[in-house]
C-alpha cells in the first residue's frame, strides 16, 4: 500500500470525515478515469489538502465534507454499483492514485 493512501486513512480516522469537491449547485464532482472505473471521485483527509485543487480549471469548485459513517453506510455501494472510484490525495498537475472504492473502504474500515 502506498504512504499516500496510509496517511490518508490514518488522518480520515482521526478526523472522522474527508473531503471531496463540490459545484455551486452542490453537486460531488467526480473526474475521468485513469484506470478501468467508470469516473473517479477525488478525496482527501483535510480541507487544505481539497482547498490547493481548487486553481485554474478548479477553481468554481468548492470543498465539501463527508463523515466517514455516511461515507461507508451510503456511498459505498453507489459509488460501487456505478463503478466510480476513488482518488486519494490527487495533487494538482501530479493526478493520484486511484482506487476501487470497496477496498478503500476496507482500509477504512480497518483501521477504525
Amino acid at each position: 500500500m502506498e504512504q499516500e493512501i496510509t496517511d490518508a486513512i490514518v488522518m480520515i480516522n482521526q478526523e472522522q470525515r474527508l473531503f471531496a469537491l463540490t459545484t455551486a449547485q452542490g453537486d460531488w464532482v467526480v473526474c475521468d478515469s485513469e484506470q478501468d472505473f467508470a469516473d473517479v471521485l477525488p478525496i482527501w483527509a483535510s480541507s487544505q489538502h481539497a482547498q490547493r485543487f481548487c486553481v485554474d480549471q478548479w477553481q468554481d469548485y468548492q470543498v465539501g465534507e463527508i463523515d466517514v459513517e455516511t461515507f461507508l453506510e451510503e456511498w459505498v455501494a453507489d459509488l460501487n454499483d456505478d463503478n466510480v472510484g476513488i482518488g486519494v490525495s490527487w495533487e494538482l498537475d501530479k493526478g493520484g492514485i486511484e482506487m476501487n472504492v470497496i477496498d478503500f473502504a476496507k482500509l477504512l474500515a480497518k483501521a477504525l
